[in-house]
């Protein structure tokens, strides 16, 4: 019969490597991750900000004013019509 296969030598300060990287690895991401919360709050309401002011100016140009910008209330005329102070 054939003697069985010898195992491999590990030693033992690989898995003490293996746990201090891991250890640092999980610590890293932790913090990361509470580090890039307030980041991801800030993105996003800077977003929503942006698209409130983008829709409000597109509603402005678009909105029907009932000819009011004809008549002279216009930013050129300070809101009157020439000739009325």
């Amino acid at each position: 019969s054939k003697p069985p296969p010898e195992e491999e030598y590990e030693p033992a300060d690989s898995a003490m490597t293996f746990m201090v990287i891991s250890l640092f690895s999980l610590l890293f991401s932790m913090v990361w991750f509470f580090v890039k919360i307030p980041f991801r709050i800030g993105s996003t309401f800077v977003k929503f900000w942006v698209f409130v002011i983008a829709a409000r100016i597109l509603w402005l140009l678009l909105a029907d004013d009932n000819g009011a910008w004809e008549m002279g209330a216009g930013v050129d005329y300070e809101y009157n019509m020439p000739g009325i102070y």
